[in-house]
């Protein structure tokens, strides 16, 4: 049979054509496979001006494991016990911390998460992991693994931890080292915020044309894990996360065994305790006093939260007519950290809705005039609203209560106009 001649000119379009196809899918999974360190980890550098406007005071804690291995990790004490509240001596609870990936344990959004838990009387710690922060090595499955029981030793070892007395807690990627270690060590309770089944999932959700499963190298198999886990355990998940999506959650909620709590958040991914802090801090503390049968404090309920719905409810006037009838009532009363107006006033420079950006990050200032971090994220507001000469001397302001490099005021002045 021979072809037409219209379609014999076509041949040699059609087999570069497949040639370019097949290089591209080669290629696509060569960097795939070289980047994928880069990919699933994205570890930031090291450093956050909300340490000390916290008064978090952690103490750096050096790790090492059977192999060798060296890590680090945050000790960080439970928050000031309120007058009146009849406690009496060191919480004997604690909580080991394990963050996700594009973050250390000094990121900020950590940072938050540390002070809410700590917030409700218990002692943390926070590990870090291989190739993150300050520490040195190469990202790895294997290292975050290491890293985190590595922390459940020192617990056990130094602090001399009772499993009763200790809860292991995963954020994002760090479900990957707490799931794994609540099923191989003792301890009395788990926590998942937007954890996935596996990393090999999201893997194959992300690229399904790709054979991702020869490719990986890293497959965090959480969802194998979780069926053998034999404490108690606490899901979070928010229902709008398109990072690790909703059914991720509801996917190991199924495989895990009881007694076990499913809570759905707002806010996605990464601001779920932001957005929705009083119901996050709440199914907390719920886990924590009724089913792992800790004597733990009541949360606050978020000055931040009630400033975001006076503000979508009654405009910018109702916003600081709440905050400040908050700081009237005073911290005995509501949750006043820093981070409680800055997110609602990111969201609206996010938004672009810079008059109340600025007026919320002014009255943040107000509350906190020596932090720096206060300056620098109003600085950030005005030189969005196209005010660069008040940025500057917001950031100017900023480099004064902290010259050091981890301030990012030095690059946010060098970039204005």
């Amino acid at each position: 049979m021979r072809w037409p001649a219209r379609w014999r000119r076509l041949l040699p379009f059609l087999r570069d054509l497949a040639v370019l196809a097949v290089v591209g899918y080669v290629a696509a999974a060569a960097y795939l496979y070289a980047y994928q360190v880069d990919i699933v980890f994205r570890a930031p550098p090291h450093g956050s001006l909300l340490t000390g406007s916290l008064g978090l005071a952690p103490e750096r804690i050096a790790l090492t494991d059977a192999t060798g291995l060296a890590s680090e990790a945050w000790k960080i004490r439970p928050a000031a016990a309120l007058p009146g509240s009849g406690e009496a001596g060191p919480s004997p609870y604690w909580i080991l911390y394990c963050h996700g990936n594009a973050a250390t344990i000094s990121t900020s959004v950590n940072q938050r998460r540390y002070d809410q838990l700590r917030g409700l009387g218990v002692n943390l710690l926070t590990v870090e992991y291989p190739g993150f922060g300050e520490v040195g090595g190469v990202a790895s499955e294997a290292g975050m693994h290491a890293a985190a029981r590595a922390g459940y030793e020192y617990l056990r070892r130094v602090e001399h931890v009772e499993p009763a007395n200790l809860v292991i807690y995963g954020w994002s990627l760090g479900t990957g080292a707490a799931v794994p270690l609540a099923r191989d060590a003792d301890e009395a309770g788990l926590v998942v915020e937007g954890g996935f089944t596996s990393v090999l999932d999201r893997g194959r959700e992300e690229h399904p044309w790709m054979p991702v499963r020869l490719l990986l190298q890293h497959p965090f198999r959480s969802d194998e894990a979780i069926a053998s886990t034999h404490s108690a355990t606490l899901f979070l998940h928010s229902r709008s996360d398109v990072i690790v999506p909703y059914h991720h959650g509801e996917a190991m909620f199924a495989r895990a065994a009881e007694p076990k709590r499913f809570v759905t958040l707002e806010g996605g991914h990464i601001y779920d305790n932001a957005v929705d802090a009083d119901r996050y801090t709440a199914a907390l503390h719920d886990f924590l006093a009724d089913v792992v049968h800790w004597q733990v404090r009541a949360p606050r309920p978020s000055a931040g939260v009630a400033v975001a719905r006076a503000l979508a409810s009654g405009g910018l006037d109702a916003a600081l007519a709440t905050w400040r009838r908050a700081v009237a009532d005073g911290e005995a009363r509501w949750s006043l950290a820093e981070y409680e107006l800055q997110h609602v006033a990111r969201t609206c420079t996010l938004e672009e809705r810079h008059t109340e950006a600025i007026a919320l990050f002014r009255a943040n200032r107000d509350r906190y005039p020596t932090s720096p971090l206060a300056w620098y994220e109003l600085g950030r507001a005005l030189a969005a609203a196209s005010d660069p000469e008040d940025a500057r001397r917001a950031f100017t302001r900023s480099l004064a209560l902290e010259p050091a490099s981890i301030n990012p005021s030095h690059a946010a002045l060098a970039a204005l106009p």
